[in-house]
Formats: C-alpha cells, sequence, structure tokens
C-alpha cells in the first residue's frame, strides 16, 4: 500500500475513533486522579515523530569510474505517524510507527547511490516513574524495525531493497501534559553487517548503522472514562446482569484497522534461482475488515476476517509481484479480563489465494497462481472495559504457519506469514 493511503486510512480510523465516541476525554491525567480502576487502565496516543539516523554506516562503491573504495550511507530526517496506547495506568506504552516520505536526505558524494531507511517500527516501553503532569519521565524500551538498504550495483541500476529485520534498545525521556505528550529518546542497534549484491552475482559487505534519534508529540485521549460513573455505583453489573439474562448482549459486530504481513520462511526459488534478491519478499501494510457474532455467555465470538496481502520487489531489472486475498472463518475465545485487558487466542481456517509473478527486464517470466484452504492460529488483547460500550480496541497476530506455491525442479514460493494487527476497531452497531 502507498505512504499516501496509508496515512489516510490511519487517520480515518483515529477520527471515526473521536468523532464515535460520545464519552470521549480529551486530557491524560484520569489514572492520576482516580486511582487505577479498569476505565483508567488504557489511552490511546496518536501523533508524529522525526527519526534521525545519526551514524548512517559504510558500503563499497564506485569513487569514480572504475575505482573502488569504501564510502558513507548519506543520513536522513524522517516523519512518520504513531500510534500508541498508555497501559497499567501511565507504566507502560505499546506503539506503531509509520514513516512518510523523507523531509532531508544526505546528497551522496560518489557514483554510487546509497540509501538506509528506517521503516515501521513497533516496540514497547517501561515507565518505572508513571507519567505524570509536568513530570519528566524515563523510560527504557526497545522496538522491532523492519528497515531497508538499498544501492545502485556496478552497472548503476538499483539493487534489492534489502529487507532487514533489527531489534533495538531505546531509552529517553517524556513529558505528559495538557498539551499532548512529547518525548525524545535514542535508540541503539548491535554492530552489524549485511552481504548485498553488487550485481546478479557479485556480494559486498555493509556496515548497518547502530545510532537514531527520535523526538516525537502525542495527542494523548480516553475513550472509556465517560462509562466509570456507573461502574463505581455497581449500574454496570446489573445493566450486564440485566441484557446478559434476555441474551442482548449476544450481538454483531464489524472491525476495521491497519494491518502488516511478514513473511517468514525464505522462498527456495529465490534462494536458488534468485541469489540477488530478498528470499523472503519484503513487508507489507494493508486494511484488514473484520465481521463477526459475539456471545457473552461463553466469552467468544465466531468471525470473517479479510485482508489483500500484496508485495513487491525489484532489483537489476527483475520485478518479483506476490498477492494473496484470504477471507478467514475465526473462533476467538476470551482467556480473562484483568481491568479491561482482555487476552484471546483462537483458531482459523482460511480461503486463500495465492499469486506468483516475475518479469525479467519487463518481459514476464513467471505466472503461477493457487488457491486452498489453509489454518491459521491467533493470539491477541481487546481493552474492553465493560460489555455495553459501543467499540473496543483490538491488537491481534495471526500466524499461518505453512503456505506456499509449489515451482519446477522442487522450488517454493512461501506465503507463511505473521500478521500483526496493531489497533482495529472494533464497532457493535446494537449497542
Amino acid at each position: 500500500m502507498k505512504t499516501k493511503h496509508v496515512k489516510l486510512l490511519m487517520t480515518a480510523l483515529c477520527y471515526s475513533v473521536l468523532v464515535g465516541s460520545g464519552s470521549t476525554t480529551l486530557y491524560g491525567q484520569w489514572y492520576i486522579e482516580g486511582g487505577n480502576t479498569r476505565h483508567r487502565f488504557a489511552q490511546m496516543r496518536v501523533g508524529a515523530e522525526l527519526r534521525s539516523l545519526l551514524t548512517t554506516g559504510k558500503t563499497i562503491g564506485l569513487r569514480a569510474p572504475g575505482e573502488r573504495g569504501k564510502i558513507d550511507v548519506p543520513g536522513r530526517l524522517t516523519p512518520a505517524i504513531v500510534v500508541g496506547g498508555l497501559h497499567f495506568w501511565g507504566h507502560a506504552d505499546f506503539y506503531v510507527s509509520i514513516p512518510l516520505v523523507d523531509l532531508y536526505r544526505a546528497e551522496n558524494t560518489s557514483l554510487t547511490k546509497a540509501s538506509y531507511a528506517s521503516g515501521i517500527r513497533t516496540g514497547a516501553r517501561a515507565f518505572p516513574i508513571r507519567l505524570q503532569d509536568g513530570i519528566p519521565a524515563p523510560y527504557l524500551g526497545f522496538d522491532w524495525s523492519i528497515d531497508s538498504y538499498e544501492q545502485s550495483g556496478l552497472d548503476s541500476r538499483t539493487g534489492p531493497a534489502l529487507v532487514l529485520q533489527r531489534f533495538n534498545a531505546n531509552a529517553g525521556l517524556a513529558l505528559l501534559s495538557d498539551f499532548g505528550l512529547i518525548d525524545l529518546g535514542m535508540q541503539y542497534w548491535l554492530p552489524a553487517d549485511e552481504n548485498y549484491p553488487f550485481s546478479r552475482s557479485e556480494f559486498i559487505t555493509v556496515d548497518l548503522p547502530q545510532w537514531a534519534l527520535n523526538l516525537a508529540y502525542s495527542y494523548v485521549f480516553d475513550t472509556t472514562i465517560g462509562a466509570e460513573a456507573i461502574e463505581l455505583n455497581g449500574e454496570r453489573e446489573r445493566r450486564e446482569k440485566l441484557l446478559a439474562d434476555k441474551n442482548e448482549l449476544n450481538d454483531w459486530y464489524i472491525g476495521l484497522g491497519v494491518s502488516s504481513a511478514f513473511t517468514l520462511s525464505p522462498s527456495s526459488y529465490n534462494r536458488f534461482e534468485r541469489p540477488f534478491v530478498n528470499f523472503a519478499p519484503p513487508p507489507t501494510i494493508l486494511p484488514e475488515v473484520t465481521g463477526g457474532f459475539y456471545h457473552n455467555n461463553i466469552d467468544a465470538a465466531l468471525q470473517l476476517a479479510f485482508r489483500p496481502i500484496v508485495q513487491e520487489q525489484r532489483a537489476y531489472g527483475l520485478d518479483q509481484h506476490w498477492r494473496r486475498l484470504s477471507l478467514a472463518l475465526e473462533a476467538v475465545k476470551f482467556l480473562f479480563d484483568y481491568n479491561g485487558f482482555v487476552p484471546f487466542a483462537g483458531l482459523s481456517l482460511g480461503y486463500e489465494e495465492l499469486e506468483f509473478r516475475e518479469w525479467d527486464n519487463q518481459e514476464q517470466v513467471t505466472d503461477i497462481s493457487d488457491s486452498r484452504l489453509t489454518p491459521a492460529f491467533l493470539f491477541g488483547w481487546d481493552i474492553r472495559p465493560n460489555r455495553l460500550n459501543g467499540f473496543t480496541i483490538r491488537t491481534a497476530l495471526r500466524y499461518t504457519p505453512y503456505l506456499g506455491i509449489a515451482m519446477a525442479g522442487d522450488r517454493r514460493v512461501e506465503f507463511n506469514q505473521l500478521e500483526f494487527n496493531f489497533f482495529q476497531f472494533i464497532f457493535y452497531p446494537g449497542r
């Protein structure tokens, strides 16, 4: 999905929450003022950040025609959309960051054009001293980022956007106020190097960057605090019991969210036939649409989930295109309720349409497709302060362990994926 489409979709989803919740409160100190109740357990944050690579790494390139040597990988300054959730009454933060178009990128000083990009980041931060109004709070955390590196090769054609799954530690300071949440942090990756194809047959070593600096602002808001009054006076329990006795808490729902997909296994086809590209396709961002029925008495749901997953890569004149359309029937069981934090586990059986295509110097050389039923596993959690609300917020992981297309010569193109739906808004129209 194009960056501008991601931005529009994320903005629309966040706006729908603000508009759809008449009890939304736009202030960040609920858990300080009213104690550690279930309606003060979590708040949402939506904002933006700037990322700056402080060390950009080294690669082998052409300093002049026919002259090789080590060159710098230029730095960059990149804005990103951030969506997160403050949990455990200000002691933890879970978030996803989606990069946009660079504001600044240093110029290459050699004939070789090289670029390192920090991609989608998913992470968690812990605040030993919880976030409080006007008090700087230090934090420690970690990120899982999907970064990429690419450069031009011997013939000046662009090589692959090498997919890099990197884990980093981060630390910083955050300040919460009526204005919002501001934080400044530093990221650190362990020293690492990667082999990169300088042509279709020759490889070089690239030293990856180790440090980055982030400055972020988030607008913090709560969508459930308005329902706390009926919790404290016992009205919530009375209503839930009354509606449960009438089976009126059993209800249909629809879910809208932005998800990401990561192919976990390398394709043997690329490993042996196309060694100059990524063996697994790059991650991608996609919309997810869910519709289902929730049964209150057993605290479980049956749902249909639709996801269109498209992945692409190109290098030295070769273009590869993966497409997966998935419609899955899923059974989800909620496990327990900890102050509105409600984890679940489930099983899925999906009808999968798979397609893999290749073009070599604009001539199509591969076009293969398949369809089948495939099982998958689900795990995640809902933020559900009570069972009366018209919507909940869901985070979900979906793992499809064995999915691919057989090719000639005992080769395979893999589609076995981990899907991470960081925020999905579940709406109950009947409530």
